[in-house]
């Protein structure tokens, strides 16, 4: 599947430089959209040391982020899309919304401007950049990288990554179903479905971070035993570590993501079972489903049955002497039995007389007993079996409601479990700071 790379290529790492090697910089051309830059006054070098620079102003203004510069404190604030980045002259560091990031060079002051590593304009304003080193070309395309903050529930960021990655991953699985070749996605059914789609997975997400918030708050989170169970689980499924490491790597993750996205998928599991809990099921809702969908209660002739599979009449003639003598049923088909049933006393379930899944010697000396009654032996292609049969219906009959109310309650709850998480996460989303940046959503 063709998706755009949204990722800052890294450049060469940025070194204060005398006022004596200025006559061994290179100069750097730079393109904005495939349009040439035309630079006023001071412009774009590699210096002695090879490292790209670029004027900080001149660039965040042509991509339309605004600049504030403290002469006083050596300071740049850039504002653009929402997101706001603090650097400081001869500092490692640079904030992002807030958050302290380490850079492994420092913007300098030359010329009455400051220059900053073209390495981190990408993250600085949310760009996708590229170098072009045959050309000493900087290629800057105003599109939004993967780190850029499409959304904020609390503390918990959406990315642009999160949106494109789900989006991925479902366009995946439509092909996967559909048996669609790569052309698929270039048709204008395909691109309709992935902008609508774009939008509501933001709201999709939205709920999830919602969701792990409360579960932080409500102690659902997962012991570290079980999301390692679950991590093992994984990598069970894979044939040797190496192949299971491979996968991680092929997904672009670590194992240290990867068991982050469990404990995630983990604590939403337990947010939902804890909202399904308290979905409320009256009896009279529970009457009206089992009247609605009689026909699935209604049961044709036939008996539960348990049965032991011997290959000679003989061995079954011995077998019911000693269920005669008093020994039961199921410890007599654990004992001898032959097939797939020993282990379970011999029990077929409720079978119809009129099955189709059945041969029908064994359904015809099945239909001759009475209840708790166990047959002689009964010869079928199989070989020679004891049956036994426990409710014995010799007509059609309804499957009283009190014997499957419990089994209706959680029906009902889980026809009713999705709309009441979302209604539930939505009430405490409420209660929770969330915001949705439309203009870099618009752009993804």
């Amino acid at each position: 599947m063709k998706t755009r790379k949204m990722l800052a290529i890294l450049f060469g790492m940025l070194m204060a430089i005398p006022s004596g090697a200025v006559m061994a910089q290179k100069s750097v051309s730079v393109t904005i959209n495939n349009e040439n830059v035309v630079f006023k006054d001071v412009a774009p070098f590699i210096d002695s040391n090879n490292r790209t620079l670029v004027p900080l102003r001149f660039i965040s203004e042509e991509l339309g982020a605004q600049v504030e510069w403290d002469q006083v404190s050596g300071t740049a604030t850039i504002m653009k899309d929402n997101m706001k980045v603090i650097l400081t002259v001869g500092q490692t560091t640079m904030i992002v919304d807030g958050k302290t990031k380490e850079m492994d060079t420092k913007p300098i002051m030359q010329d009455g401007r400051l220059f900053v590593p073209v390495k981190y304009i990408g993250e600085i304003l949310n760009v996708e950049v590229k170098w072009l080193a045959k050309d000493n070309t900087v290629v800057i395309m105003p599109g939004i990288t993967g780190d850029a903050v499409v959304a904020k529930v609390g503390d918990l960021t959406i990315t642009a990554k999160d949106i494109l990655d789900q989006l991925e991953y479902e366009m995946m699985m439509i092909q996967y179903q559909y048996q669609y070749d790569d052309s698929f996605f270039e048709t204008e059914e395909a691109k309709q479905y992935m902008e609508q789609r774009k939008g509501e997975l933001v709201d999709y997400i939205i709920k999830n971070k919602v969701a792990l918030i409360k579960g932080r708050e409500l102690k659902l989170e997962p012991t570290v035993t079980e999301v390692n169970n679950e991590f093992n689980k994984a990598k069970e499924d894979y044939g040797t570590a190496a192949e299971f490491e491979k996968a991680l790597v092929n997904s672009g993750l670590t194992v240290e993501r990867y068991k982050a996205q469990i404990k995630d998928s983990l604590t939403i599991s337990n947010v939902a079972k804890y909202i399904s809990n308290h979905i409320a099921v009256t009896n009279a809702e529970i009457k009206s489903y089992y009247e609605s969908n009689s026909g699935n209660y209604t049961m044709a002739p036939g008996a539960e049955m348990s049965h032991i599979l011997v290959a000679t009449e003989e061995e079954a003639k011995a077998i019911k002497a000693e269920y005669d003598k008093g020994t039961s049923f199921a410890e007599l088909a654990k004992k001898y039995g032959t097939d797939g049933t020993k282990d379970t006393g011999g029990e077929l379930g409720y079978i119809a007389y009129d099955s189709s899944y059945y041969d029908q010697d064994f359904l015809n000396g099945a239909k001759t007993l009475e209840e708790g009654q166990v047959s002689n032996p009964v010869k079928t292609q199989f070989g020679w079996h004891l049956i036994k049969v426990l409710n014995v219906h010799k007509e059609a009959y309804r499957v009283p409601l009190e014997e499957i109310k419990e089994d209706l309650k959680n029906i009902i709850i889980s026809e009713k479990a999705t709309e009441f998480i979302y209604s539930q996460l939505d009430e405490w989303g409420k209660e929770m700071t969330i915001e949705k940046y439309e203009d870099i959503i618009t752009k993804l």
